[in-house]
């Protein structure tokens, strides 16, 4: 029997569905992803390239254990005054883009020059997170908290 391109695949059709959050992405119970929505990335920077906002970007996972990383964006010349004067911090920028929760990152084009802006115009560290899975959701914020909290 032939089926039509609009009927599920059988994986949908057998029930092994973990996470639907359609029209973004699927995850099944085996860990397999579908996802959906697809965006153009950026790498980041390596430790001697700025971008034309004068920012460079790291990539650090803060939490070995479940692999919860974020990106962190420096404005160099910013934080190369502030450390030379009178040694204060630059102020820290949460990022929360969107995606639902589930969808895009914070290497996405759109989030990425969003953020490397913010980053530039507010001489702020912004730090943007990584989407995991749906199922992790609660633990990877709790990660991301106690990181940030860190640096207080």
């Amino acid at each position: 029997m032939r089926t039509s391109k609009s009927s599920p695949s059988p994986a949908l059709a057998r029930g092994n569905i973990a996470v639907d959050l359609r029209p973004f992405l699927v995850e099944f119970n085996d860990g397999r992803r579908w996802v959906l929505v697809r965006h153009e990335t950026v790498a980041a920077s390596d430790d001697k390239t700025r971008s034309a906002n004068g920012v460079v970007t790291k990539d650090v996972v803060i939490d070995d254990e479940t692999g919860v990383s974020v990106r962190v964006f420096l404005p160099v010349d910013a934080a190369v005054a502030a450390a030379a004067g009178d040694g204060r911090r630059l102020p820290l920028v949460v990022y929360v883009h969107g995606g639902a929760f589930c969808t895009g990152s914070a290497s996405a084009r759109m989030f990425h020059d969003y953020a490397e802006s913010l980053s530039a115009r507010a001489a702020a560290v912004v730090v943007s997170k990584y989407y995991h899975s749906p199922r992790t959701g609660s633990h990877c914020q709790f990660s991301r908290w106690r990181w940030y909290h860190h640096f207080k």
